[in-house]
This record gives C-alpha cells, structure tokens and sequence, in this order.
C-alpha cells in the first residue's frame, strides 16, 4: 500500500499531477488548490491513497497526512465512495470540513456539486465522533513534532529526543501541552519501561 511519494512534477492538466519518482511516473489526482501550489519540475512529496476497483487503480494526493487520513476515514462510510469524498475534499478546506460534520452543517456540505441534502446529512451522521478523534490525532501528533523538535534544539539525539516526548505524552495524555511534554521529558520524571 503506498503511504506518500516523493518526486518531480513532470506534467499538470487541472487535478491530474503527473510525479517522477525514481524514473516511473505516477498520475495522480489532487485537488484544485494543492494542484496550483505545484509547479511543473518542481519536486513535491504527495500523501496518496490507492483505490483499486474491477475497471482502474486511482491515486488521490493530498498535501498532509491528516488530509489523507480524513479521506480513508470518509470513504468507508456507506454509501459514500471514494470521487465524492475526493470532490468535498477539494471543494472545503479540511478544518471547514471537519468543523461541517462536527456541527452538523448539512447545508454547507450538500452546496459540494454531486453531494445533495439527504448524502449530506448520511454523511454528518455516519462520521459522528470522526472529526474529534481526527482533531485529537492531529494535536497529539503536532504536540509531539514540536517537543521533539524543542528537545533536539536543546542538544538531544533525535531518537532520544522521541523517546522522551513519547513516555512524556504516554504519561500526560494525548492532549498535553508541548510545554508540559518537555517539562516532563526534561525533569526525568518517567518510569523506565
């Protein structure tokens, strides 16, 4: 299964990103706005989700991992397949998403073409509580980007830097501040496991 790849944009035509990786390229769909940040010869790292059916293999790109996630998330709801996803990915930007089905905004969410009231409000229902344990995977991953991050700054190994922040946030919680992380990283409060 292929997580994300990494090359040089070779060719655009709107949504469709042609990307040399090593010699072979991938077409893939991203959306509108990432599709205008990337420049032909440039080199971009693109998160990707492949969806195999009976007729063709899809790649969708996304600009973040969360971006990917949310849409491996949606795409198992019933009912619900993997272009319509891909259009209201492309249409809201992942926060007003987010926030659409943690609010019920059916209305925001059926204005994407194709999506329509009743799909609108099956989706919000259907992903109930996705968009907190987004949100919290999100924090938590962010928290420990930027802990590290700090610990390395001090003069820590990044490996040991990681492992700090990790028995830091195992011990807080995944909500914990960055400032609480390193406070606790640094103190040598944890229990060796």
């Amino acid at each position: 299964m292929l997580y994300a790849l990494e090359g040089k944009v070779i060719e655009k035509q709107n949504v469709r990103i042609y990307l040399d990786v090593n010699g072979v390229v991938f077409d893939v769909l991203v959306g509108p706005r990432f599709s205008e940040e990337l420049d032909i010869g440039s080199s971009a790292k693109i998160f990707v989700a492949m969806i195999t059916t009976d007729e063709e293999v899809m790649i969708y790109g996304f600009k973040t991992s969360e971006e990917r996630e949310v849409f491996k998330n949606l795409i198992k709801l019933k009912g619900i397949g993997p272009n319509v996803v891909f259009r209201i990915m492309s249409a809201l930007e992942l926060d007003e998403l987010l926030a659409c089905l943690e609010t019920g905004n059916i209305e925001r969410l059926s204005g994407v073409k194709g999506v329509g009231p009743k799909r609108a409000e099956r989706i919000i229902f259907e992903a109930q509580g996705l968009s907190g344990t987004l949100k919290s995977r999100k924090m938590e991953g962010t928290t420990r980007a930027k802990a590290i991050s700090a610990l390395v700054t001090l003069g820590l190994k990044e490996a040991e830097a990681a492992k700090l922040v990790d028995q830091s946030i195992k011990k807080l919680g995944k909500l914990a501040q960055v400032e609480e992380v390193i406070k606790v990283a640094l103190g040598g409060n944890i229990e060796d496991n």
